[in-house]
């Protein structure tokens, strides 16, 4: 696998972007296929094209290693109009001291390729907000 490196840093409100292109190959192709490598057990799952398929498999409300974030960034399917959404792996969550984080793994966003993605800010649940998180899955 071809390695590529990429990064970018973002300001948003209060918040602090960072975001990385760690590599790229056709499991960069897809969050959901992505997902399933990763977290064998979204493998029972059949169908988890669209958010409201995603929302589905939501079982918890907190942030955790190991967890699938379902994500809703408002990308729509051109023939449908529904809202494809989004999965991701979460790789850590630092929710002590004054700054609190969340890092996620993930493909097919915001192009194709494998990205690791930080966001960090004052709240928890506004690190969730700015990365469109609306629940989570847990194996």
């Amino acid at each position: 696998m071809k390695l590529i490196m990429s990064i970018f840093l973002v300001l948003l409100s209060s918040n602090v972007v960072f975001a990385e292109k760690i590599a790229t190959g056709p499991s960069g192709n897809n969050c959901v296929e992505y997902a399933k490598s990763l977290v064998p057990e979204l493998k029972r799952y059949s169908g988890l094209w669209f958010l409201d398929d995603k929302k589905q498999i939501i079982n918890s409300d907190k942030p955790k290693k190991g967890r699938v974030a379902v994500i809703n960034p408002g990308n729509r399917d051109k023939e449908t109009g529904k809202i494809i959404g989004h999965l991701a792996i979460v790789i850590s969550v630092d929710d002590e001291g004054k700054n609190k984080s969340i890092t996620i793994q993930e493909a097919n966003f915001p192009s194709p390729g494998i990205y690791k993605r930080k966001v960090s800010g004052k709240k928890i649940d506004d690190v969730e907000k700015e990365l469109h998180i609306i629940g989570y899955f847990k194996p």
